[in-house]
């Protein structure tokens, strides 16, 4: 298990790859990687999660780490990945530190070391991230940017001067604002025929509201809630038509949490078959929200003409998957089409080969006296077609990681009662395990349908639902 830079990570794999192969240690059937502090508590680290979820379930016997302090990096994270350990019998390795959980002569002093290692990481933790705060804090109050490597929008890379055409698209932006207009449709002309953004292929109204609501455009940084003169760069917008453009932004983006509905990019539309969105309902119909088909200008395909109230379709999918996880045979039957059989052994394995060619490839950048190099472009190609493949693999053999919480419902006495207390991302990786096809169908395409009716309004035929072993 690997965590860090993206280069960084690829690095520490292989080493630690090649030295398992090398001391015949056993096979590597998995790679974790996550790009993410593990000190950070809110940092979502997903491959660490799996990890222990495949070691729980048997599917790996240990964990090989390059460091320790790539695994965890506070106290209460080492307890919990000692925790499993210990009551799946599994094995951890951290190459750089020679620490090995199976070595029965080195167990009493692999535990001291362990949690020395654990409380020394979670020091230097803490004291870098107070020493990076005071940094942050002394470089705001000298006016020093706090950028990376990319030219924002408007500036130079250096931020030291402007990009005229650029900072002539955000001031007129700012006075449409102020004018009424709305994000969205600035967003959709930029598109069409306005300035391109500088890195993504096309702007979105999320992107352009930070942006106009940055302190750069005035030559200021926030630190702590506090801004502060940025030092010799040019502002673009007038103080004081900034703070107005806050204003009315400030207005139409909540604070609140964006809402999440249980459908969204789940069901299809009937009519052009292009997943559904979330959206805002109407506070006069009593709707939390609707589902609706993307614009034409916005997904290639979309016919733009579906709505339809999110909640009654909510309703009518939940109750239907509720019926059919009730039916304990469906359950059974589709976990069993994905257990860990054949086909899954089989996958396994060739991430075992892929894992091993990466090693072999590596080595033939560096080969005994005598030995030709591999050409280094050659090399880059065919890492690359080695992790496409990997990382296809190890996408089809996490479905069997999710199928667990499938395994759960078994457990319940009453599902509809569980159903209801279960978070929104439970209820939706279990509707996307049991059923193969979401769609709604517009109004008149089922039979029943009255000609007339609102796109608002329900039919309940209009939902069909297919699941998964159907």
């Amino acid at each position: 298990m690997t965590l860090g830079t993206e280069g960084s990570t690829r690095r520490q794999e292989l080493a630690v790859c090649e030295y398992i192969k090398a001391n015949n240690m056993g096979q590597v059937v998995a790679t974790y990687s996550d790009i993410a502090s593990a000190f950070d508590e809110r940092a979502r680290r997903p491959e660490f999660e799996a990890a222990l979820i495949d070691l729980k379930a048997g599917r790996i016997d240990g964990i090989a780490v390059w460091k320790i302090d790539r695994l965890v990096r506070r106290v209460s994270q080492y307890r919990r990945v000692f925790d499993v350990l210990e009551s799946s019998g599994g094995r951890l390795f951290s190459m750089v530190e020679g620490i090995d959980t199976a070595d029965p002569d080195r167990k009493a002093i692999n535990g001291l070391i362990l949690d020395l290692l654990v409380h020394l990481a979670e020091m230097e933790s803490e004291g870098t991230s107070e020493r990076l705060i005071l940094m942050n804090q002394d470089r705001a109050r000298q006016g020093k940017r706090s950028g990376g490597g990319t030219r924002p929008f408007g500036h130079t890379l250096d931020w030291f001067a402007l990009v005229p055409e650029e900072a002539a698209a955000i001031r007129s932006a700012a006075q449409r604002i102020l004018d009424g207009e709305g994000v969205y449709a600035i967003t959709q002309e930029w598109n069409k025929n306005g300035p391109r953004p500088v890195r993504a292929e096309r702007w979105s109204p999320t992107v352009l509201s930070q942006m106009l609501l940055s302190p750069r455009l005035i030559a200021k940084r926030d630190y702590d809630g506090e801004l502060f003169d940025l030092e010799d760069v040019p502002p673009i917008l007038d103080e004081a038509i900034w703070e107005r453009v806050c204003a009315v932004l400030g207005e139409v983006r909540p604070l609140a949490p964006k809402v999440r509905h249980l459908l969204s990019g789940l069901a299809l539309c009937g009519r052009c078959e292009q997943r559904l969105r979330g959206g805002r309902g109407s506070s006069a119909r009593g709707s939390k929200g609707l589902y609706v088909c993307p614009p034409k200008s916005a997904c290639i395909g979309a016919c733009g003409s579906l709505s339809v109230m999110a909640d009654p379709v909510n309703e009518r999918v939940e109750s239907k998957v509720i019926e059919w996880l009730s039916d304990r045979n469906n359950v059974a039957n589709l976990l069993a089409r994905h257990a860990h059989g054949p086909e899954a052994e089989a996958m396994t394995q060739r991430v075992k080969e892929l894992n091993d060619s990466l090693v072999d490839l590596a080595r033939a950048l560096k080969p005994p006296p005598g030995v030709p190099r591999m050409d280094l472009k050659v090399y880059w190609q065919m890492v690359k077609e080695v992790e496409e493949e990997r990382a296809e693999l190890q996408r089809r053999i996490a479905v069997t990681r999710e199928a667990s919480l499938l395994a759960e419902t078994l457990a319940f006495e009453d599902v509809a009662e569980e159903w209801n207390t279960r978070p929104l991302e439970w209820r939706r990786a279990i509707i996307k395990l049991c059923t193969s096809r979401i769609v709604v169908e517009p109004i008149g395409k089922t039979t029943g349908a009255q000609k007339g009716r609102s796109g608002f309004a329900l039919d309940p035929e209009r939902v069909r639902v297919t699941f998964a072993d159907a």
